[in-house]
C-alpha cells in the first residue's frame, strides 16, 4: 500500500528529487524497558522452568482457582500466564541474545581484519622509512670515509666529531617500530568485550525480544530506530525500521531504497517538470563514517559534527572553492562543509526531514508501535507513512484545484 500511494503521489507531479534528506528517529515498542533481562538470568529461568516451574505453577493454580475461581484480577499476561509460554517467550529472548552474540561476534572478527590490514600498510609505509633512513646512514658513513681517506692521502687534517653509524639512532628507532608493529599485525584478534561481552549484560526484552534499548534526546526507551528518506516537498519516498541503536549502518540502504523510490516516482511523473534524479543527500553526523563517504551513489553533504558547531567552525575557518587533490574523503567533506555553498545545503536538512518526523509521531500518532517484533512493527511503519504521504497528496491537489 505504501508504494501504492508513492506511485500516486507521482502521477500528482510530487516527490521533488532535487534533495532528499535521510534521517532516523526512535520509536517506542510495545514493550517495558524493564522486562529486559540479562543472559544469565534468563538461563536461570529456563533451567527452573525445566525442572520444577511447571509443575509448582500448576499446583498453585490449581490452589487458587479453589479459593478464587478462574479470575481474581490480577492475572499475568497471556504469554506468560502459560508455564508453556512463559518458557517460550524466554527461549525467544535467548535467541536474540545468540544473534546479537553471533553478530557481534562477526563485526569484531571484521574489525580484527581490518585493523591487520592497516597495521599492514603502515608497516609497509613504515619499511620504505626505514631504507630511506639506512640509506642516508650508509651515506653519510660514506662520506665521513671518503673525507678520511683523503685526509691520509693529502695529509689534511682528519674529520672531527661523533662518527656516524651504519645502525643510527634513526634506524634503530624505525627497526623497534617496524617490529613491533608486525608484531601485532600477525596477532590481531577480536576484542573479547565486543566480540562476546558478559552473559551480565547481554540483556533481551521477554515482552518484544526484537525491540532494543534506545538512547533518545529525552531518555532510553525500548523500541526502534525508524529510518526516513523525505523530499523537499516533504515526501517519504523510501523508509526502513532497523533494531540497530546508531544510525551509521543504515545511510547506505536508505540510499539504495531512496534512489529505487526515485525511478519509481520519475516513470509515474504525470508531468516532465521536476527532477528525476537524487541531487544531493544531506545527512547529520550520525551517519558519518569512511564507508558512508566513499560509498556509491548520488552526492551527498555529511555532517563531521554537531549543527550547531558547523556554523561556528565555517565562520572561524571558511573555506572556498574545491577541496586539495590529496585531501582525505573526510577533509574533503570537512572543506566542503566550512564552504558557504555547502553549509546552506546543509541547513536544509532539518527543514526538510525533521517536519515529517513529527508528522510521523504527532498527526498519525505512532509514538508507539501496537504490534510486537521487527516485521510487525515495520508494517506499522509503513502504514503510518502511507498515511502521511496521503495527507500530503489531499493538500497538494486540493491546493491544485484552488488555484
Amino acid at each position: 500500500m505504501f508504494a501504492q500511494v508513492l506511485v500516486l503521489c507521482g502521477q500528482a507531479g510530487m516527490g521533488r528529487l532535487g534533495t532528499v534528506a535521510i534521517d532516523g528517529t526512535k520509536i517506542a515498542a510495545n514493550a517495558s524497558i524493564f522486562a529486559n533481562r540479562a543472559e544469565d538470568s534468563l538461563r536461570a529461568q529456563a533451567d527452573r522452568i525445566a525442572r520444577q516451574i511447571a509443575a509448582e505453577a500448576a499446583a498453585a493454580d490449581a490452589a487458587e482457582d479453589e479459593l478464587y475461581g478462574d479470575k481474581h484480577g490480577d492475572e499475568l499476561a497471556p504469554e506468560f500466564a502459560n508455564p508453556a509460554t512463559r518458557a517460550a517467550a524466554i527461549k525467544a529472548a535467548l535467541a536474540e541474545i545468540e544473534k546479537e552474540k553471533t553478530k557481534q561476534a562477526e563485526e569484531a572478527a571484521d574489525e580484527a581484519e581490518r585493523r591487520a590490514q592497516t597495521r599492514q600498510v603502515r608497516a609497509a609505509a613504515l619499511r620504505e622509512e626505514l631504507a630511506a633512513a639506512e640509506r642516508e646512514a650508509a651515506a653519510r658513513v660514506a662520506a665521513r670515509e671518503g673525507v678520511r681517506e683523503a685526509a691520509r692521502t693529502h695529509g689534511t687534517r682528519r674529520p672531527s666529531g661523533q662518527r656516524p653509524q651504519l645502525v643510527s639512532w634513526k634506524v634503530r628507532r624505525l627497526r623497534e617500530r617496524l617490529a613491533a608493529l608486525e608484531r601485532r599485525a600477525a596477532t590481531a584478534a577480536p576484542h573479547p568485550r565486543k566480540s562476546m561481552g558478559r552473559a551480565s549484560t547481554r540483556k533481551a526484552n521477554l515482552t518484544d525480544p526484537q525491540s532494543r534499548v534506545m538512547n533518545t534526546r529525552t531518555g532510553w526507551v525500548q523500541g526502534y530506530n525508524a529510518q526516513l528518506a523525505v523530499t523537499a516537498d516533504h515526501l517519504i519516498p523510501a523508509l526502513m525500521l532497523t533494531r540497530a541503536p546508531t544510525d551509521m549502518d543504515c545511510l547506505q540502504p536508505m540510499m539504495n531504497a531512496a534512489q529505487s523510490a526515485a525511478r519509481t516516482i520519475a516513470h509515474t511523473r504525470a508531468d516532465d517538470g521536476g527532477d528525476d534524479e537524487i541531487g544531493l543527500v544531506p545527512a547529520d553526523a550520525g551517519y558519518c563514517s569512511m564507508d558512508n563517504l566513499t560509498a556509491p551513489g548520488p552526492n551527498r553533504l555529511i555532517a563531521t559534527g554537531k549543527d550547531r558547531r558547523l556554523a561556528d567552525e565555517a565562520a572561524d575557518d571558511p573555506r572556498t572553492g574545491p577541496p586539495p587533490p590529496d585531501a582525505s574523503p573526510l577533509e574533503r567533506m570537512r572543506h566542503q562543509m566550512k564552504t558557504p555553498e555547502g553549509l546552506a545545503a546543509y541547513a536544509h536538512r532539518g527543514a526538510t526531514v525533521e517536519p515529517v518526523n513529527a508528522h510521523l509521531k504527532d498527526q498519525t500518532g505512532l509514538r508507539r508501535f501496537s504490534r510486537r517484533g521487527l516485521a510487525a512493527a515495520t508494517s506499522e511503519l509503513n502504514l503510518a507513512a502511507a498515511v502521511v504521504n496521503l495527507l500530503k497528496l489531499h493538500r497538494h491537489t486540493t491546493a491544485a484545484l484552488a488555484t
